[in-house]
Order: structure tokens, then C-alpha cells, then sequence
């Protein structure tokens, strides 16, 4: 069952500033097309009693004219295959965690077509190849990400902000290296990237991180997030404590672009105990956050979302809002120029995002009679307008 107490708690820090959805905190001086609320192209979902509000795994298909959404619900490690014109029609896929047919605990995901899907088992390192999803018994092949004498020196993973990308054989996944921090920094531990092979089943870890991460950045900012341009062939990487963009092409080479937002200050490196988990949330808190990068084929731009303080709460003092934390959207253009950023506040969860035929969506509880519905969940929609 869901967990109602947590739901309490996400409400009163997504809707502190619901009333005004649209409220701008600066002056925007670009003067490309604006982020402006489409509440026609608003949707709704149902949910069933096992889905909770705060899913970290989203995926959007659009496949032959049809738009589907697909969840990861690790409550009982299942996917879900919802119609986004009929919010009511959905399937549910469950798959075993242990025995001949077991996955694993299911942690992320990917959707490569309308009956494929890659599974991931983060703990247990270890990714699933799922097809023909319409029988009873879907095909399953299985790739282990840790050799039998190999130590752990890093932790796959594959939520909303970093999808996995399939390019030939390869498939490469975000990954999170695991290393004493006090001794070493981000770059200096690489192994951000996950490259698989799925013919051989051999695999190789690289290095994303940037310069910036020669730095002490706890984590919270360790996770890369990144989107992938089909025509271009090419991903483009946002690191969560640096302001610039990378694009990693088809040989593995890593180009630098400058991007100095006006709406968003500097990052400052935490200088804690990387122990104190109290002291690294706090400095998350006080500082932005590049959290997130998607890329919009229908227009040919990349939204990039930025996570920034309270500042309002900073200035009263008040911590119990802190994690209450507005976001800022830019929108680049197809060659990476900055042309907007619209401000938003923290009623709409940005991790739960997807770019659609309509625009750019984020997830927002349903409030009925002054409280969560917690059977439903509403889609809304930015679309992107000249100014």
C-alpha cells in the first residue's frame, strides 16, 4: 500500500506555492521562444493502489502516431504500459525477481519499442533483455555488469534523468563510481559510463565526468544525466555541479560547450564530512543543480532543468522549507545556444518529466476536496511560444 505519510509530507513541500504556477522570479532578457502553461494538452492517469507519486523512472513512446508513458514500479517490480489517450487503459508487466525467470529487484529501465525493454537489477548487476513482451512468457536474456573476480568500482543505474542509449550492439549505461571520496575525487574515479555488448556480452566503463569534478562534490551531484539525439547521432551530458554541456559522439569523444545561465549563481564545492549526510543534503539545498537534460525531437531543442535554492526560505531562516526547491528550464537551440529560461516552482516534480507531441510534461498530484487523490496523477504541459 501506499505510504500516506510520505504523501503528506510531498504535498506540503510540492504545493507551498501552487496557487501561482506561472510565478517569475526574474527578468528574462533572451528573447527566444518562452516555456508558457498548455493546459489544454493536460492529462490525467489512473493509478492503481500499489503505484506510488514519486516514481524515479519515466518513459515515453511514441509509436506510429500512438503515445505511450511507461513507469517503473518497484513496489512489485513491474512496468507499466499506459494509452495517453485514454488515461484509464494501461498494462502491467511483472516480472520475478529470483528463480529461472528472475530479474532481479527492478531500480531502471528502458523502452526500445513496443516490445522491448532493457531491465536493470542495480544491486545485483545485472540487465535483462525483455522481448515479445505480448506473450505470456516474454523472451529474456541476461547480462551481467560485474565480472566473477571483478571488485565494484561503480553502480549502474538508469531513471528519468539518464535514459539508456543503443547505438549498433552497444548499449551504454549511466553509472556512479564507487570509491573512497576522501581520498579521491569524481574525475579521478571515472567510470560514469557503462558500455555493453550484447553480442559478446563484454563490457567497458568510461569517464564523463568534467573538470569541474576534480573538485569536493558530495553526492548528490554525482549522477550525470543525458539525452540522446537520434538525427544527430550524438548525447548531449549535463553534470548536476557544472554549468557547461558535453556532447559524446559516436567514438567516444567529449566536446565542451559553454552555457553561463543569467538566472542561476554558482555552485559552491562542499567542504564537509562526506559522512555527515545531514551537511551534504543541507549544501544540495543551498546551491543549483543541473539535474536533468532532455532532448525535444519534434521542435529540435533540448530542455535542461535546473533545481535552485529557496531563497525566500534561506532568507527567513525557515529549513524546514528548504528542500522545497523552485526549478528554472532552459531551452537550447539544435546547436546548444542558450535562447530562454522560465522559472518554475516546486509544485511540479521534474523528475517525473517526458517530452511529448505537445510539448514537455511534468507530473503533479491531483488534489480533490482539498486533499491528495492518490489514484490519480496529472500530466501538464509547457509548450514552447515566441515571445
Amino acid at each position: 500500500m501506499k505510504n500516506v505519510l510520505l504523501l503528506l509530507l510531498i504535498s506540503v513541500l510540492l504545493f507551498s506555492s501552487c496557487s501561482k504556477d506561472a510565478r517569475v522570479e526574474f527578468e528574462d532578457e533572451t528573447k527566444g521562444p518562452q516555456l508558457v502553461r498548455d493546459s489544454i494538452s493536460d492529462f490525467v492517469i489512473e493509478l492503481d493502489n500499489f503505484t506510488p507519486l514519486n516514481l524515479r523512472a519515466i518513459r515515453y513512446l511514441d509509436d506510429g502516431g500512438d503515445e505511450f508513458l511507461f513507469f517503473l514500479n518497484p513496489n512489485n517490480n513491474s512496468i507499466y504500459k499506459y494509452w495517453l489517450n485514454d488515461g484509464n487503459r494501461f498494462e502491467k508487466i511483472t516480472f520475478d525477481i529470483i528463480g529461472p525467470r528472475g530479474v532481479g529487484e527492478l531500480s531502471g529501465f528502458d523502452v526500445h519499442g513496443s516490445d522491448t525493454l532493457f531491465l536493470l537489477a542495480r544491486y545485483a548487476y545485472k540487465l535483462t533483455l525483455a522481448s515479445q513482451l505480448q506473450n505470456d512468457l516474454p523472451k529474456l536474456q541476461t547480462y551481467r555488469l560485474l565480472g566473477d573476480a571483478k571488485s565494484i568500482d561503480m553502480t549502474p543505474y538508469a531513471t528519468t534523468e539518464a535514459p539508456m542509449v543503443i547505438e549498433g550492439s552497444i548499449l551504454s549505461i549511466h553509472s556512479v563510481p564507487f570509491f573512497e571520496r576522501d581520498r579521491l575525487s569524481y574525475f579521478e574515479a571515472g567510470n560514469s559510463l557503462v558500455r555493453l555488448s550484447l553480442k559478446d556480452s563484454t563490457f567497458n566503463t568510461s569517464n564523463i565526468y568534467s573538470i569541474q569534478y576534480k573538485k569536493r562534490w558530495s553526492h548528490p551531484y554525482s549522477s550525470p544525466s543525458s539525452t540522446y539525439n537520434s538525427f544527430q547521432k550524438q548525447r548531449i551530458i549535463t553534470l548536476p555541479a557544472d554549468k557547461d554541456l558535453y556532447t559524446l559522439d559516436l567514438n567516444g569523444q567529449i566536446r565542451s560547450t559553454s552555457s553561463s545561465p543569467k538566472s542561476i549563481k554558482d555552485i559552491e564545492p562542499y567542504h564537509g564530512d562526506f559522512k555527515d549526510s545531514k551537511k551534504s543534503q543541507l549544501h544540495a539545498n543551498l546551491n543549483p543543480s543541473y539535474i536533468s537534460i532532455l532532448y525535444d525531437k519534434y521542435r529540435d531543442v533540448y530542455y535542461r532543468i535546473v533545481k535552485v535554492p529557496n531563497y525566500k526560505a534561506i532568507e527567513l531562516g525557515d529549513k524546514s522549507k528548504y528542500p522545497a526547491m523552485p526549478n528554472v528550464v532552459l531551452v537550447y537551440d539544435a546547436n546548444l545556444k542558450l535562447i530562454s529560461e522560465t522559472p518554475l516552482p516546486p509544485s511540479f516534480n521534474v523528475r517525473m518529466s517526458f517530452v511529448g507531441r505537445s510539448g514537455l510534461y511534468f507530473a503533479q498530484p491531483v488534489i480533490k476536496n482539498r486533499r491528495i487523490d492518490e489514484n490519480h496523477l496529472r500530466y501538464v504541459c509547457f509548450k514552447l511560444e515566441d515571445k
